[in-house]
C-alpha cells in the first residue's frame, strides 16, 4: 500500500513503467507513465507495518533499474 506519494516530471529518462529509478536514502522513484514517476515517501509491504519510505530502503535490496511487477 503506498500511504504517501508525489508525482514528478520525468521526460528525460528512458526508463519503463514500473522501473525503479531511484533507490536510496529517502528517495524511491518508480517511472509509471510516459513522462512522469512517482516518488513514493510512505508505504506499507504486504504484512508488515506502515513506514517511511528510508526505513523500508534500509531493509530492502531494492536498486535502481528493478521493475516491479
Amino acid at each position: 500500500i503506498i500511504w504517501a506519494a508525489k508525482v514528478v516530471d520525468t521526460s528525460v529518462n528512458g526508463a519503463e513503467p514500473g522501473q525503479v529509478m531511484a533507490a536510496h536514502g529517502e528517495d524511491l522513484v518508480v517511472k509509471t507513465g510516459q513522462s512522469s514517476a512517482l516518488r513514493i515517501l510512505e508505504l506499507q509491504p504486504e504484512s508488515k507495518r506502515r513506514m517511511h519510505v528510508r526505513d523500508f530502503l534500509n531493509g530492502s535490496h531494492l536498486t535502481a533499474g528493478e521493475s516491479f511487477g
